[in-house]
């Protein structure tokens, strides 16, 4: 790095140092997420002297540009799957296949998106959920109407709602993994029972819901050195197999 560089990162350290604290300016979910990680970290034996000084790093090496580009970006729109749930799954907007039938954005009176939407929260711009599934490519245009592609939504490639789902995500893993450091006593287990597919067929309109979600993370991880002091013995002892089994 240049002399030049190397000031602008201290002038940018310092600045974050010394900076009041804006609360209000962050998202809710960024700041429980920020509050349960370092409750993690802290439960892991990090001293928070030298977590706040990593902080400082990382967010000294952020270009200003991201927070700009990230401030102008769509925003995620979390109940759009819950339509495309509905769509495929409540008989009023399926045909007699079984499949769902195509709907107009609005029609007075009949089965259309509008009261698709409007069924999930009355309060969601039925116009802006059909821009959204059509970017995320999610439906396809039939003359005057719509219709899913499928039930699953990805987001992939999509800035702006991508990011904002991975802060979901990362905050449903941290409550996750703080509900089970609980003794059991203290904290029930929530998968009793599920039934969502009745559930969600027997539910009134208005009625409160939950949203719960299911996920399956695949993640790699190098071993350090020295890390497993049994793995040179356990080599060892296969080699020895191994050259027993050709003899």
């Amino acid at each position: 790095m240049s002399r030049g560089g190397k000031k602008t990162t201290e002038r940018r350290r310092r600045t974050i140092a010394a900076a009041p604290i804006a609360v209000d300016a962050l998202d809710p979910r960024a700041i429980e997420a920020i509050q349960r990680f370092v409750r993690l970290l802290a439960h892991c034996g990090c001293e928070i002297d030298a977590v706040l000084e990593q902080v400082r790093r990382a967010c000294a090496q952020i270009p200003q540009r991201w927070v700009k580009k990230a401030q102008a970006a769509p925003r995620e729109i979390r109940d759009a799957t819950h339509v495309l749930t509905v769509w495929f799954s409540d008989p009023t907007y399926l045909d007699g296949s079984g499949f769902p039938r195509p709907l107009p954005l609005r029609a007075p009176g009949q089965h259309s998106l509008e009261s698709l939407v409007s069924r999930i929260d009355d309060r969601l711009d039925a116009a802006a959920v059909l821009a959204y599934l059509l970017k995320c490519r999610a439906l396809r245009r039939r003359g005057s109407q719509y219709v899913p592609q499928s039930r699953s939504l990805s987001l992939r490639g999509m800035r702006g709602p991508n990011e904002f789902r991975y802060l979901r995500a990362l905050l449903a893993m941290l409550r996750t993994f703080e509900h089970n450091s609980r003794p059991r006593q203290r904290a029930p287990s929530w998968f009793e029972f599920s039934e969502l597919h009745r559930l969600e067929l027997t539910r009134q309109p208005g009625e409160p819901t939950v949203r719960l979600g299911v996920g399956v993370y695949r993640f790699e991880e190098d071993l350090f050195e020295g890390e497993n002091p049994h793995q040179e013995k356990l080599g060892k002892a296969r080699r020895k197999v191994l050259t027993g089994r050709k003899r």
